[in-house]
């Protein structure tokens, strides 16, 4: 289920959270692919940089689109508002 895995990202955040920001970074989901679309991961990623930044609000996350993390899909890719430290990637 999707609460276990925004839980899974607080757990993560708070393991890592004495690690400097600079030294570490988290890929909230490498290339999603499959039922991992863009508009499911729009749907998931504002929880899961909620749930990180609720624990360490400096680290720096990285969230790509669907269809494998295709270049192609990033300007469907939506965004949280806080944009401070968020990375978006796309592969080509």
């Amino acid at each position: 289920p999707v609460w276990r895995w925004h839980a899974g990202w607080s757990r993560i955040a708070e393991h890592f959270r004495r690690v400097p920001p600079e030294a570490l970074a988290f890929e909230l989901l490498n290339e999603p692919r499959d039922a991992a679309t863009t508009e499911r991961m729009n749907a998931l990623y504002p929880a899961a940089v909620a749930a990180v930044r609720a624990v360490d609000p400096r680290r720096t996350l990285i969230v790509s689109p669907g269809d494998w993390g295709s270049l192609k899909a990033v300007p469907e890719l939506r965004l949280p508002r806080e944009l401070r430290n968020l990375v978006a990637t796309g592969h080509s």
